[in-house]
């Protein structure tokens, strides 16, 4: 397959991941009134690991296992990553619990941002002046968006809040270079992720909250959010960064709030403001500079008489 092909097919798998991504907020509202982030967290984990596995039906799933060349540097690189997939989960759901929402918005999706200077400092990615803008205007979407366009008027009343989901996003960008660096294959790596990242979880529960059974109310939220929106959707995610730029799949998850967004607005019946159309034209903007359907203009080369 040429490179043009394979960084379509990126973004492709990683257009798929957005739209997922972007029910998070819907299905974690109708999950909350039975479940602490915690506890959502840990059974999110728990169907993950399910649907996952159910994965491995399928020939071409069980192929990855005969091909894994030394088990224990695998399972020490999945723990790694499904440790710092917990991480991340556990700290943005504490700044949601002590600070404004549209604050951390703006500081979880910085991770975007944290993966393409990743990539270019270690895996040595270069990315050109169309895909830096691309970034540029999918951050400028997400924060006209979570302001409702009132850029100046984000206030910051926890700093410990907005930096502990600073360190998640952190780790999501980690994750989702190392995952790329470790060439890890995607179903096979997304279930021992999941495998850790629940272990992981259930060392917080037990810590910091209780172990609690989902209720009827909230257990369809779980079940879909746990097997589709986390579980399936990391294999596709997985399959994006190994087959194209990170950089451009980055510029795709601008798009990710914004479609939040409306969802929330179509299924909660909140107010759609004039901003949200605009951080979604910013959005779609950077994510047609990302997939190269448009461009900036090139300097053409003097020829010589």
């Amino acid at each position: 397959m040429s490179g043009r092909n394979k960084n379509a097919l990126a973004l492709g798998y990683a257009l798929i991941c957005v739209l997922l991504w972007s029910f998070i907020p819907v299905f974690s509202r109708l999950s909350e009134s039975s479940l602490d982030h915690l506890q959502y967290l840990f059974w999110s984990n728990v169907l993950s690991v399910f649907a996952v596995g159910c994965v491995f039906i399928f020939p071409r799933a069980r192929r990855e296992i005969a091909a894994v060349g030394h088990w224990g540097l695998f399972l020490c690189q999945a723990s790694l990553i499904g440790v710092l997939d917990g991480l991340y989960y556990a700290l943005l759901y504490y700044g949601f619990n002590h600070e404004n929402a549209y604050v951390i918005a703006v500081a979880q999706y910085s991770w975007p941002i944290l993966l393409a200077v990743l990539a270019a400092i270690v895996l040595y990615e270069r990315p050109g002046a169309d895909k830096i803008l691309a970034i540029a205007l999918g951050f400028s979407g997400l924060v006209v968006t979570v302001t409702r366009g009132h850029i100046l008027s984000l206030e910051i009343s926890n700093p410990l809040a907005v930096g502990a989901t600073l360190i998640g996003a952190f780790s999501f960008a980690l994750l989702s270079m190392l995952s790329k660096k470790f060439a890890l294959p995607a179903s096979l790596g997304s279930l021992f992720l999941f495998v850790a990242s629940t272990i992981f979880s259930a060392v917080l529960v037990s810590a910091f909250s209780g172990f609690g059974w989902p209720g009827a109310s909230a257990l369809p939220g779980v079940i879909i959010n746990g097997a589709f929106i986390n579980g399936l959707s990391y294999i596709l995610w997985i399959k994006a960064l190994a087959s194209g730029d990170s950089t451009s799949v980055a510029a795709m998850v601008f798009l990710t709030p914004v479609l939040s967004g409306l969802w929330v607005y179509i299924v909660f019946a909140e107010p759609f403001y004039p901003a949200y159309g605009v951080g979604m034209l910013l959005a779609v903007l950077g994510g047609l500079l990302a997939t190269g359907l448009i461009g900036l203009p090139r300097r053409r080369k003097n020829v010589g008489p």
